[in-house]
């Protein structure tokens, strides 16, 4: 499970990674549900292409310095802040990002994730989707104060909190 997860942050980030589909082709087949890790640890080529990746996301995936000026004029420049949410069952992240120029893949300016606590855990997957947007928006407010901020979260789900029923617990 913690192979799998680690292959998803990386694939969150894959268009920074030149080789990432070159890494992760090794151990793909460890991530399917019921793998076993014993198989993994055994497996040299799998292991491999699992540090080559570690070692791709270090060098591969710098942090930039936010262009403020840019981001307050966002509609002239093209250039606002950009914020990606995601959480799982065991975590949370966010990513703030800005695009180089307009149009172009947005650079990591600061990336933050933390884990579920055992209550958080039996969340539903909505609860723990928002929970990562607000907390994650906590975080990042150090960065974006003042500034106009795109959100970007892939579950529907979380469009339709006015339908929502109220909560019994």
């Amino acid at each position: 499970e913690s192979l799998n997860s680690f292959r998803c942050f990386a694939n969150f980030i894959r268009e920074f990674i030149p080789t990432f589909h070159l890494c992760t082709e090794r151990f793909k087949k460890y991530c399917k549900k019921g793998s076993r890790y014993d198989e993994f640890v055994k497996d040299e080529e799998a292991k491999k292409g699992f540090y080559a990746l570690r070692e791709a996301l270090a060098e591969d995936v710098p942090l930039v310095n936010p262009d403020f000026e840019a981001a307050f004029e966002y509609v002239k420049s093209g250039r606002p802040f950009e914020a990606f949410v995601d959480a799982s069952d065991i975590g949370w992240g966010i990513t703030l990002t800005q695009r180089p120029v307009p149009h172009g893949t947005p650079r990591p300016i600061a990336c933050i994730a933390r884990s579920f606590s055992e209550t958080e855990r039996s969340w539903c997957t909505f609860e723990r989707e928002l929970y990562a947007l607000r907390t994650g928006l906590q975080e990042i407010e150090k960065y974006v104060k003042g500034f106009r901020v795109f959100v970007y979260f892939d579950h529907r789900n979380n469009l339709f909190t006015s339908a929502l029923v109220p909560n019994k617990r």
